[in-house]
């Protein structure tokens, strides 16, 4: 696997502007220092059948030239904001995917304190994959975000100042697979 971009969900007061940076870590030496920009989680919502319907009622027939009414924006995750970056150099390749190398730590530095909920993780990335037709490997992208417990068991901890405006959370991986129960401990 070859890690392309992280992103991180973290709850925080709408209008928060905080400063947030992440250190890559790889077999505990600091490979990259990255600043995390505000950006959006690309999430889908299912639509229910009264909401299939209303939009069926303002499509447009055929030669009809009139602006939509009706648009659909992205989902609300309150009070979770994201935060996302690429990693520089065409990414980290991760031999064999063993995400258990790789430590993360995230420091936040806001004007108003975090709300108690846990940081989550998102990974984004690419694998190597055989081509149908022959024997030529080829790396295939990541559709989407995935929350990094997905991937590997992931322990935190976080640390914060006693005002709450500076917050150090670090991430790690286990060395097996998925957890086989919640991802983290309340």
């Amino acid at each position: 696997m070859c890690l392309k971009e992280l992103g991180v969900e973290l709850p925080m007061m709408l209008g928060t502007r905080p400063l947030v940076f992440i250190w890559i870590l790889c077999q505990g030496s600091r490979l990259y220092k990255l600043h995390l920009r505000r950006s959006a989680l690309p999430t889908r919502i299912p639509l229910e059948a009264e909401m299939k319907a209303l939009l069926e009622q303002d499509r447009r027939r055929r030669g009809e030239r009139r602006p939509k009414r009706l648009l659909l924006g992205c989902c609300q995750r309150d009070p979770y904001q994201f935060f996302s970056t690429k990693l520089p150099d065409g990414g980290l390749l991760l031999h064999h995917d063993d995400l258990s190398v790789l430590g993360l730590e995230l420091f936040v530095d806001s004007p108003q304190p975090l709300y108690d909920y846990n940081v989550l993780l998102h990974l984004k990335g690419s694998e190597l994959r055989e081509h149908p037709f022959g024997r030529q490997h080829r790396w295939v992208a990541h559709r989407r975000w995935s929350l990094a417990e997905q991937w590997a068991r992931l322990t935190h901890v976080r640390e914060e100042s006693p005002c709450g405006c500076c917050v150090r959370v670090r991430f790690h991986f286990a060395a097996h697979g998925p957890p086989p129960g919640p991802p983290h401990p309340p």
